[in-house]
């Protein structure tokens, strides 16, 4: 992990030992490891002593003690490497403790599992009705940080071949491949859909960054970001991408079994999970349908 991830850990006279955790979240691909740096600084006036204890095995600090003198600061090294093998949303805890037990603080971090990209073996059966037909029908909320303001995000989905943002009209292109359906959104992206008694039986969609976030369209150069398109069918979980990024081609997901099922939620994760700043962070999910049990 870069030290451009890392995150302040103060500590104060008053406070000696204040957490500031900005970026809490790993993304660990089954069977791998992720690490986050997190910097700790003693701003007291006096030499500290300081523990970290994770309330998981598989989280460990390195190192996990030690003493700072007034004004010293070093980077602390989290690795998460659950052993989970399927999907999975997991919470722990850091403890700090300093000063000789005055200064007592946790910190909450969140680990997603992610499966590797399994693609589906073709489409699902059943007569096929795009999402932006009935969107306005189904939509519960949406969330999508706005193309305009970081500051603000948009609350209806935004459908369509062609965007029209500030550096000019785009078309939905994923990779090579041209599309004329498809939803545009920026990190960090949620939309919900009611779906409860419509009689769809599956979903499917090609999933990636736009175009206009590569070198060759955007000159900008290719982001070092890490994208995971996820669907979630009432609150779980069903399948998703893996980690994606700016130069992958589209991937299929596909969800089924849906008959019965009451939500379906499409989300869109960067790797740090953070409502920060990404400029030309636009991705797509194309050609969205949902499928007509028979």
């Amino acid at each position: 992990a870069g030290r451009s991830q890392a995150v302040e850990i103060t500590a104060q006279v008053v406070k000696p030992f204040d957490f500031q955790v900005q970026q809490p979240v790993f993304n660990v691909t089954v069977g791998a490891s992720e690490t986050r740096d997190f910097l700790l600084v003693n701003r007291t006036v006096a030499e500290q002593a300081w523990t970290l204890e994770s309330s998981a095995p598989w989280m460990k600090a390195e190192p996990n003690s030690g003493r700072l003198k007034p004004g010293a600061s070093l980077f602390v090294t989290v690795t998460a490497q659950p052993p989970d093998k399927e999907a999975a949303a997991l919470d722990t805890t850091l403890r700090l403790e300093a000063a000789a037990g005055a200064a007592r603080e946790d910190v909450a971090l969140k680990t997603f599992v992610i499966p590797p990209y399994r693609p589906p073996a073709k489409l699902p059966e059943g007569e096929p009705v795009l999402l932006e037909a009935v969107s306005k029908e189904l939509l519960v909320r949406h969330r999508s940080i706005s193309w305009f303001s970081e500051k603000e995000t948009h609350k209806a989905p935004t459908f369509g071949a062609t965007l029209n943002v500030w550096h000019g009209e785009k078309p939905l292109l994923i990779g090579e491949r041209k599309y004329e359906h498809g939803l545009w959104i920026k990190p960090m992206h949620e939309t919900v859909y009611n779906i409860e008694g419509k009689g769809f039986a599956a979903f499917s969609a090609e999933v990636g960054w736009n175009r206009m976030v590569t070198k060759s369209d955007s000159g900008q150069g290719h982001t070092t970001v890490r994208m995971n398109f996820e669907i979630h069918v009432d609150g779980q979980a069903r399948t998703q991408s893996g980690l994606m990024t700016a130069d992958d081609p589209a991937r299929l997901l596909v969800a089924e079994g849906l008959a019965g099922a009451k939500e379906l939620k499409l989300v869109s994760r960067t790797h740090f999970n953070a409502d920060e700043p990404l400029g030309l962070a636009y991705c797509n999910w194309a050609n969205p349908t949902l499928y007509k049990g028979k």
